[in-house]
């Protein structure tokens, strides 16, 4: 891009600023939720529940990894040619320990205790630009402000609010950091 006149260098930065700023405007409960969907023992639970209505489960998510990572580009044009293509890369990675995700209805309702780290990295070209962790401690029981779809809206019977969900966010893997997951059941609180 150095080769580009003082403008059109200014110009390609802005769209790249805004690229990236948008980028940035990720959802993040959208995407850790994403990943749970790819959870087995989460999908089970829910479908459990949704198979018994009034029911709920408990699930134990001891260690595990949730990431996303987007690799958009801006082209920068100079009378209609392409003369720069700039790759940006933005990655979260949530570690994400001790946590135990109360499910009912087919619906993720509460989180019960954990911790979670978030980092979230912004590189251009692939320079790394900018890193930020964040660091949560979940203490005792968070209710879910709006149930959270946790399958498919077709597996909701007709009728039903299965559209009721925090907005998906990009597509993320989860990835249990070792065999630990596991469902528990939950005496007390389940039909």
């Amino acid at each position: 891009m150095g080769s580009l006149p003082p403008a059109a260098r200014a110009t390609a930065v802005r769209e790249a600023a805004t690229v990236a700023s948008d980028l940035l405007q990720v959802d993040l409960i959208g995407v850790l939720v994403g990943g749970w969907r790819e959870y087995r023992d989460i999908v089970a639970a829910a479908r459990a529940t949704l198979a018994k209505p009034g029911s709920t489960e408990l699930v134990s998510m001891a260690t595990h990894e949730v990431s996303v990572s987007q690799h958009p580009s801006v082209s920068v044009l100079v009378d209609n040619r392409r003369v720069a293509v700039l790759q940006l890369d933005l990655s979260i990675v949530f570690d994400v320990s001790a946590l135990l995700a109360v499910i009912s209805g087919g619906y993720l309702i509460a989180i019960e205790s954990g911790r979670c780290d978030v980092t979230v990295t912004l590189a251009v070209q692939g320079t790394e630009l900018i890193t930020r962790r964040a660091y949560l401690e979940l203490p005792g029981v968070i209710k879910v402000g709006h149930a959270i779809r946790l399958l498919p809206v077709g597996d909701y019977p007709v009728g039903t609010n299965a559209g009721g969900e925090h907005p998906p966010g990009p597509t993320a893997a989860s990835t249990p950091s070792s065999d630990s997951a596991r469902r528990v059941p939950s005496p007390g609180r389940r039909s």
